[in-house]
Protein backbone atom coordinates (compact mmCIF):
# COMPACT_ATOMS: atom_id res chain seq x y z
CA UNK A 1 0.00 0.00 0.00
CA UNK A 2 3.19 2.23 0.67
CA UNK A 3 4.20 1.89 -3.05
CA UNK A 4 1.00 2.72 -4.16
CA UNK A 5 0.30 5.79 -1.91
CA UNK A 6 3.84 7.07 -2.92
CA UNK A 7 2.96 6.71 -6.95
CA UNK A 8 -0.16 8.70 -6.33
CA UNK A 9 2.02 11.32 -4.86
CA UNK A 10 4.54 10.82 -7.54
CA UNK A 11 2.22 11.51 -10.28
CA UNK A 12 0.78 14.35 -8.42
CA UNK A 13 4.25 16.09 -8.08
CA UNK A 14 4.96 15.35 -11.86
CA UNK A 15 1.77 17.22 -12.81
CA UNK A 16 2.78 20.56 -10.47
CA UNK A 17 6.07 20.09 -12.39
CA UNK A 18 4.69 20.16 -15.58
CA UNK A 19 2.20 22.85 -15.20
CA UNK A 20 5.29 24.85 -14.18
CA UNK A 21 7.63 24.25 -16.86
CA UNK A 22 5.56 24.46 -19.46
CA UNK A 23 2.80 26.79 -18.72
CA UNK A 24 0.08 25.13 -20.51
CA UNK A 25 -3.11 26.68 -22.42
CA UNK A 26 -5.85 25.06 -20.49
CA UNK A 27 -6.01 24.58 -16.49
CA UNK A 28 -5.54 20.99 -14.65
CA UNK A 29 -8.03 19.57 -12.50
CA UNK A 30 -7.16 16.88 -10.30
CA UNK A 31 -9.58 14.59 -8.16
CA UNK A 32 -7.93 12.93 -5.35
CA UNK A 33 -10.76 10.04 -4.45
CA UNK A 34 -9.83 8.08 -1.13
CA UNK A 35 -11.38 4.50 -0.90
CA UNK A 36 -14.01 4.42 -3.91
CA UNK A 37 -17.02 2.20 -3.32
CA UNK A 38 -20.38 1.79 -4.89
CA UNK A 39 -22.49 -0.06 -7.64
CA UNK A 40 -19.99 -1.14 -10.42
CA UNK A 41 -21.46 -0.91 -13.26
CA UNK A 42 -19.47 -3.33 -15.26
CA UNK A 43 -19.66 -6.57 -12.81
CA UNK A 44 -21.68 -8.93 -14.35
CA UNK A 45 -20.85 -11.98 -12.20
CA UNK A 46 -19.94 -12.51 -8.42
CA UNK A 47 -16.14 -13.55 -9.78
CA UNK A 48 -15.65 -10.24 -11.02
CA UNK A 49 -15.66 -8.75 -7.86
CA UNK A 50 -12.36 -6.63 -7.52
CA UNK A 51 -10.93 -3.58 -5.97
CA UNK A 52 -11.90 -1.82 -3.50
CA UNK A 53 -15.38 -3.61 -3.72
CA UNK A 54 -13.41 -6.49 -2.67
CA UNK A 55 -11.44 -5.34 -0.19
CA UNK A 56 -14.78 -3.86 1.24
CA UNK A 57 -17.38 -6.71 0.85
CA UNK A 58 -14.27 -9.31 1.65
CA UNK A 59 -13.47 -7.77 4.63
CA UNK A 60 -17.39 -7.85 6.17
CA UNK A 61 -16.72 -11.62 6.46
CA UNK A 62 -13.10 -11.75 7.63
CA UNK A 63 -11.45 -11.31 10.82
CA UNK A 64 -8.53 -9.43 9.41
CA UNK A 65 -10.15 -6.75 6.75
CA UNK A 66 -8.57 -5.02 4.91
CA UNK A 67 -9.77 -1.50 6.15
CA UNK A 68 -8.74 -1.22 9.65
CA UNK A 69 -10.71 2.00 9.15
CA UNK A 70 -13.31 2.97 6.64
CA UNK A 71 -12.66 6.23 4.68
CA UNK A 72 -14.83 6.24 1.65
CA UNK A 73 -16.15 8.19 -1.26
CA UNK A 74 -19.29 7.01 -3.34
CA UNK A 75 -18.04 6.36 -7.08
CA UNK A 76 -21.26 8.67 -7.76
CA UNK A 77 -20.03 11.12 -6.06
CA UNK A 78 -15.99 10.88 -7.84
CA UNK A 79 -18.36 11.03 -11.42
CA UNK A 80 -20.28 14.00 -10.19
CA UNK A 81 -17.21 16.12 -9.43
CA UNK A 82 -15.53 15.24 -12.51
CA UNK A 83 -18.93 16.58 -14.14
CA UNK A 84 -18.31 19.88 -12.24
CA UNK A 85 -14.86 20.33 -13.01
CA UNK A 86 -15.58 20.70 -16.65
CA UNK A 87 -17.10 24.47 -15.38
CA UNK A 88 -14.40 25.18 -12.90
CA UNK A 89 -12.66 28.82 -13.58
CA UNK A 90 -9.38 29.04 -15.33
CA UNK A 91 -6.46 28.37 -13.19
CA UNK A 92 -3.07 26.58 -13.49
CA UNK A 93 -4.01 23.93 -11.57
CA UNK A 94 -6.78 22.82 -9.22
CA UNK A 95 -7.16 20.18 -6.69
CA UNK A 96 -9.37 18.33 -4.50
CA UNK A 97 -9.86 15.42 -1.94
CA UNK A 98 -12.97 13.90 -2.37
CA UNK A 99 -14.26 12.12 0.95
CA UNK A 100 -17.49 11.31 3.21
CA UNK A 101 -17.07 11.39 6.38
CA UNK A 102 -14.56 9.03 8.07
CA UNK A 103 -16.16 5.85 10.27
CA UNK A 104 -15.19 3.49 12.35
CA UNK A 105 -14.74 -0.45 11.37
CA UNK A 106 -17.00 -1.42 13.74
CA UNK A 107 -19.81 0.99 12.27
CA UNK A 108 -19.16 -0.62 9.01
CA UNK A 109 -20.01 -4.03 10.32
CA UNK A 110 -22.81 -2.77 12.91
CA UNK A 111 -24.33 -1.40 9.65
CA UNK A 112 -24.14 -3.96 7.62
CA UNK A 113 -24.94 -7.34 9.96
CA UNK A 114 -28.34 -4.87 11.04
CA UNK A 115 -29.49 -4.27 7.51
CA UNK A 116 -28.14 -7.75 5.78
CA UNK A 117 -28.45 -10.60 9.07
CA UNK A 118 -28.70 -13.35 6.59
CA UNK A 119 -25.44 -12.43 4.91
CA UNK A 120 -23.25 -14.11 7.38
CA UNK A 121 -21.01 -11.27 8.02
CA UNK A 122 -18.82 -11.42 10.64
CA UNK A 123 -19.56 -10.39 14.24
CA UNK A 124 -16.39 -9.82 15.90
CA UNK A 125 -14.90 -6.18 16.52
CA UNK A 126 -12.09 -6.50 14.45
CA UNK A 127 -9.49 -4.09 15.95
CA UNK A 128 -9.52 -0.25 14.82
CA UNK A 129 -6.77 1.47 12.99
CA UNK A 130 -5.78 4.81 12.62
CA UNK A 131 -8.49 7.49 11.42
CA UNK A 132 -7.26 9.78 8.80
CA UNK A 133 -8.44 13.42 8.93
CA UNK A 134 -9.37 13.94 4.67
CA UNK A 135 -10.01 18.05 4.02
CA UNK A 136 -12.71 18.44 1.68
CA UNK A 137 -13.59 21.85 2.07
CA UNK A 138 -12.59 23.06 -0.96
CA UNK A 139 -14.16 20.33 -3.36
CA UNK A 140 -17.35 21.35 -1.05
CA UNK A 141 -17.02 24.96 -1.84
CA UNK A 142 -15.07 25.06 -5.01
CA UNK A 143 -16.96 22.20 -7.09
CA UNK A 144 -20.63 22.82 -4.88
CA UNK A 145 -20.47 20.01 -3.12
CA UNK A 146 -23.07 20.22 0.45
CA UNK A 147 -23.53 16.56 1.11
CA UNK A 148 -21.71 13.39 0.00
CA UNK A 149 -23.00 9.75 -0.01
CA UNK A 150 -22.20 8.40 3.34
CA UNK A 151 -20.82 4.70 4.28
CA UNK A 152 -24.24 3.43 4.42
CA UNK A 153 -25.55 4.14 0.76
CA UNK A 154 -21.72 3.29 0.05
CA UNK A 155 -22.14 -0.51 1.43
CA UNK A 156 -26.03 -0.90 0.87
CA UNK A 157 -24.55 -0.71 -2.85
CA UNK A 158 -21.87 -2.68 -2.84
CA UNK A 159 -23.47 -5.30 -0.23
CA UNK A 160 -26.73 -5.42 -2.65
CA UNK A 161 -24.79 -5.75 -5.96
CA UNK A 162 -22.68 -8.81 -4.25
CA UNK A 163 -25.67 -10.52 -3.08
CA UNK A 164 -27.56 -9.99 -5.88
CA UNK A 165 -24.56 -11.52 -7.95
CA UNK A 166 -24.82 -14.83 -5.51
CA UNK A 167 -28.43 -15.52 -5.68
CA UNK A 168 -28.98 -14.07 -2.13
Amino acid sequence: MGQYQASKMASYTATLDFVEANKPHFSVVTLHPVFVFGRNLLQTSADELSGTNAGLFGGLYSNDPMFKHFQGVHVDDVAEAHIRALSLADKPVSSFLLAAKDRTWGEVQEFANKKYPEAGFNKAQVEKGNRWIVETARAEAELGFEKWKEMEEQVSDVVEQQLAHRGT
